[in-house]
C-alpha cells in the first residue's frame, strides 16, 4: 500500500469536490493538520473514518486505499441519480457527527464499517494502526479470517485479539498453517488445534518451528505422525531440547547405522540416556 499514493489521490478527490483543508477537517471532527499529513502522506486516516471520507470524496473505500478511481469516471460523473451526474447543485454535506449512527447508512455506525472493509483491507492497514484501532477493527468485520490472514496479522496485533480469533475457528486447519501463527498463540490454544489438525502431513521442519512453542508430550505424539524418510542429524540436535528422551530415541534409530557423525554428538549427548550415549560413541 502506497501511503503517498494515497494522500495525492484524497488532496486530488477534496479538491475535485470544492473543499478546502479546513472545510473538510471540519465535516470529519479533525484537524486541518490532520488532513494535511493525509495528502502528504506522512500519515493514514483512522480505518473506522474510512467510510466517512470516502462519501464526502465521493469514492469507495477501496478505491481509497488503491489511491486511484476504479474506472474512468473524473468524479463519478457516471453515478445515475447524483447530484453531479444530473446537473443539479449538490446539497450542502452535513458533518459526520451531526448524522444518526443507528442509521443504516450512518457514517458512524458499525454496519458502515463492516460492509465496506474486509479482512485485505485490515492486512493491509495493520503496520500503520494503533494495536488499539487494529483489534477494534478485527472485532468488528463480520466473518473469520482465514490462517494466512490471522498470520499476517500476528505481529501486529496482542495475543488476547489473536486467540478469540482463533478459537472460533471451525474444522481441521493444516498444520504447515499452524507453524506461521505457532509463535503468538498460548499453548493451551496452540495444542487445540494441533489435535484438530491430527491427521494432516507432518515433516520435520514443521516440527521445528513448532518444537519450541508445544509441550514436550505434545511434540512427541507429533512425531509418531511425521511422514517422510529419517530426519538429518543436525535437525534432531535442534529438536532434541524440546523432545522427551524416549521420543528421542525413536528419532535417532530412524536414522540409519553411520550416518550421524562425531561432531553431532555433542549436540545431542545432553539429552541422551548414558547407555544410548555410550552405544552412539562406540559406532566411531
Amino acid at each position: 500500500m502506497d501511503v503517498r499514493k494515497i494522500g495525492a489521490f484524497i488532496s486530488e478527490r477534496r479538491k475535485n469536490r470544492d473543499y478546502t483543508q479546513a472545510e473538510l477537517a471540519m465535516l470529519l471532527s479533525v484537524s486541518h493538520q490532520a488532513v494535511s499529513k493525509w495528502e502528504r502522506g506522512e500519515s493514514l486516516p483512522d480505518i473506522g473514518m474510512l467510510p466517512g471520507l470516502a462519501k464526502l470524496l465521493e469514492t469507495t473505500v477501496d478505491e481509497l486505499l488503491n489511491g486511484e478511481m476504479a474506472g474512468n469516471d473524473e468524479g463519478h460523473a457516471d453515478i445515475p441519480g447524483s447530484a453531479v451526474s444530473s446537473g443539479e447543485s449538490a446539497a450542502p454535506p452535513v458533518p459526520l457527527s451531526a448524522e444518526s449512527s443507528d442509521s443504516s447508512s450512518g457514517l458512524n455506525g458499525n454496519s458502515a464499517v463492516r460492509q465496506q472493509l474486509t479482512w485485505d483491507h485490515v492486512i493491509s492497514l495493520a503496520p500503520f494502526l494503533s494495536q488499539e484501532i487494529l483489534e477494534s477493527m478485527m472485532d468488528q468485520i463480520e466473518g473469520d479470517p482465514s490462517v494466512s490472514a490471522l498470520s499476517a496479522l500476528a505481529p501486529f496485533a496482542g495475543r488476547p485479539a489473536l486467540e478469540r480469533l482463533a478459537g472460533k475457528m471451525d474444522g481441521p486447519i493444516p498444520i504447515r498453517d499452524i507453524t506461521g501463527i505457532a509463535p503468538f498463540l498460548g499453548k493451551d490454544l496452540l495444542e487445540r488445534l494441533l489435535m484438530h489438525a491430527v491427521g494432516d502431513s507432518i515433516g520435520w521442519d514443521d516440527l521445528s518451528a513448532l518444537a519450541p512453542f508445544v509441550e514436550r508430550h505434545t511434540l512427541s505424539q507429533l512425531i509418531l505422525q511425521v511422514s517422510g524418510g529419517a530426519p538429518d542429524p543436525w535437525t534432531i540436535v535442534g529438536l532434541a531440547p524440546f523432545l522427551e528422551p524416549t521420543a528421542l530415541l525413536q528419532v535417532i534409530e530412524r536414522i540409519e547405522p553411520g550416518s550421524l557423525s562425531p561432531a553431532v554428538l555433542p549436540g545431542l549427548a545432553p539429552f541422551l540416556p548414558q547407555e544410548q550415549l555410550n552405544k552412539l560413541v562406540l559406532q566411531f
